[in-house]
């Protein structure tokens, strides 16, 4: 766990250096942790559905980019123990997502209500470029005990935000969408093992275009942020959707968790103006 703190802090030191060289609008960093329930079918592992418990970390940073744009990325790590509906078998997952996308956004305020001091109301929408690489091993099979899920999708992304203030406080209230349209995946051959697509080069078969209509890979998070005269906090529910594949060798995952993190807003200002001791 300290060795993945470690990582996540230098992406987004790389992150801030590269945004002081070129912006001067506020940034924003969503840190959370999230747990919960993960589902899992791989047709090349096992026929049967594991299900179990899952942990993971993840970092998301937005920052203004032109006017009504930003700019969003964000890095996410998981690991997770899912076992057979007869408890003898198991199955451990690594799955790391990553991606970068920008979102053009409409806002409306609505000032000098009584009920609070400030309300607004924000829509988003814009494309979103995102790599999924999720590792598997299964424990009973010595034949063909690893197998993997590997992606790159072209997305569109989507968000609505109610955001008020009352007093010496303020609160958002927020959903955001990610679904696939088109991009690539790993679909390797059900009778062929990692070894031998690997040395007698049948990489060509096993990576295929996809889109919407044969790769459905869909996430959903319903939050709300708690802004106090110090801190500012995030609690929300996750859900991701995935399957494609074929009926003789279908791939599915479903994931349902809780997520409690931490934000931070700050501002940079571009290293030529910066006054020297």
């Amino acid at each position: 766990m300290k060795r993945l703190m470690f990582i996540l802090s230098m992406l987004i030191g790389l992150g801030t250096c590269y945004a002081q060289s070129t912006l001067t609008k506020p940034h924003r960093d969503v840190l959370t942790v999230e747990y919960g329930g993960e589902w899992i079918m791989d047709g090349y592992l096992s026929p049967l559905v594991y299900d179990g418990q899952m942990i993971g970390i993840r970092n998301e940073w937005w920052n203004g980019w032109k006017e009504n744009w930003d700019r969003v990325g964000n890095l996410q790590v998981r690991g997770s123990k899912v076992l057979s509906e007869r408890k003898n078998n198991y199955i451990y997952t690594l799955d790391l997502q990553g991606g970068w996308g920008a979102m053009n956004h409409w806002q409306w305020d609505f000032s000098g209500k009584k009920i609070t001091d400030w309300q607004q109301l924000k829509l988003a929408i814009g494309p979103y470029l995102g790599a999924d690489i999720m590792l598997k091993e299964l424990a009973g099979n010595v034949n063909k005990p690893y197998s993997a899920d590997i992606a790159l999708d072209a997305c569109v992304m989507a968000s609505v935000q109610y955001a008020f203030r009352c007093k010496k406080t303020a609160y958002a209230v927020g959903y955001s969408l990610q679904m696939n349209m088109i991009g690539i995946e790993w679909l390797p051959d059900y009778w062929t093992s990692y070894y031998e697509v690997t040395e007698k080069v049948r990489l060509k078969e096993s990576i295929a275009f996809s889109h919407v209509f044969n790769r459905q890979h869909l996430q959903q998070q319903v939050y709300i942020d708690f802004q106090f005269l110090h801190s500012s906090w995030r609690v929300g529910l996750k859900h991701e959707y995935l399957t494609y594949g074929s009926h003789t060798m279908p791939f599915r995952r479903q994931v349902l968790s809780g997520c409690i993190g931490a934000l931070f807003n700050y501002q940079t200002t571009p290293a030529a103006v910066i006054t020297p001791f």
